[in-house]
């Protein structure tokens, strides 16, 4: 009998693209409900094995960051992995507690515009609403090449997708 793993982008290790973890994936999301232990054992295998410099955690909108339990055990992680690894995640969950996030976990919340952005000290994701202080992401734009949304609270800078294109 088989058993349930985890389903890691492990393309990068050959391509240098940059590994990531999709939650919408069926069995990823059938792992993290009947296994959550494993689910997060086997995240934190394999940053410790490859040891990627950048990590992305893909979401989508009907897979956000589940609870906060969720973030919490990706908080974990980073902090776990802070002297190799950065990891980013994209959310529109504005009920979490992100008070206990560490450095090298950048979480973007994802607005449809300023007036509805939370107050919350975190980098926004908005789309078709430039603003000053904003790095633009076009849809040619690749995350293993740009990098910018790793560093956008560093950087005190938001992203704007072009066209309705997340980065989750």
């Amino acid at each position: 009998m088989a058993r349930d793993r985890l389903i890691i982008n492990k393309r990068s290790l050959k391509l240098g693209d940059i590994p990531s973890l999709t939650l919408s994936k069926p069995e990823n999301i059938s792992l993290l409900v009947t296994n959550h232990l494993m689910y997060w054992n086997e995240v934190y295998n394999f940053i410790f094995l490859v040891k990627p410099s950048l990590f992305k955690y893909c979401t989508s909108q009907e897979y956000n960051i589940v609870d906060q339990s969720y973030l919490d055990n990706m908080s974990y992680v980073a902090e776990a992995s802070k002297k190799f690894s950065k990891f980013l995640v994209f959310t529109s969950n504005f009920t979490l507690d992100f008070s206990d996030v560490p450095d090298n976990l950048s979480v973007v919340l994802v607005v449809k515009t300023f007036s509805k952005a939370p107050n919350i000290k975190l980098p926004l994701a908005l789309t078709g609403i430039y603003a000053t202080n904003s790095i633009l992401c076009k849809k040619e734009d690749i995350c293993d090449i740009c990098k910018k949304c790793w560093n956008l609270k560093t950087l005190n800078k938001n992203v704007v997708f072009e066209d309705g294109i997340y980065g989750y």
